[in-house]
């Protein structure tokens, strides 16, 4: 999606910059109907990716922000946990295509981060953020 394909939404949004592995990018924030806040993040006037921290934004399996990864599992039986220490730790329910939910990592135990056996409960374990790529 381009900058100019957002812009023509003609929602409330507010722009700004930011940072990432030293690099700097253009971030807006679209305000939703629903009064849902989504993120999204540009580089050369393209967005490559949207995110929300909104428990009202759902997919159309009804998960989202709240959904323990159990019920991930259940809706997604084809997605897999990502558990990381790249840039800070990172736990992803990632699907096959450009949709990734975010773990809360502090449900997660420090040996899950060093590669170690990982033992967590599923229906614990909630998404903190939805996150769209290649929008």
């Amino acid at each position: 999606m381009s900058k100019e394909k957002i812009i023509a939404l003609d929602l409330p949004m507010k722009w700004g910059r930011g940072e990432q592995e030293g690099l700097a990018y253009e971030v807006v924030t679209v305000i939703a109907p629903g009064d849902i806040a989504i993120e999204c993040v540009l580089s050369d006037e393209i967005v490559y990716r949207c995110s929300s921290e909104s428990k009202r934004l759902r997919d159309p399996a009804g998960e989202g922000v709240g959904s323990s990864l159990g019920e991930l599992k259940r809706a997604y039986p084809q997605g897999r946990l990502l558990i990381s220490y790249e840039n800070g730790k990172n736990a992803n329910f990632v699907l096959e295509g450009r949709m990734m939910f975010s773990m809360d990592v502090r449900l997660i135990g420090e040996e899950c981060f060093e590669l170690k056996k990982c033992v967590f409960d599923e229906d614990v374990l909630r998404v903190v953020r939805v996150v769209v790529t290649d929008v």
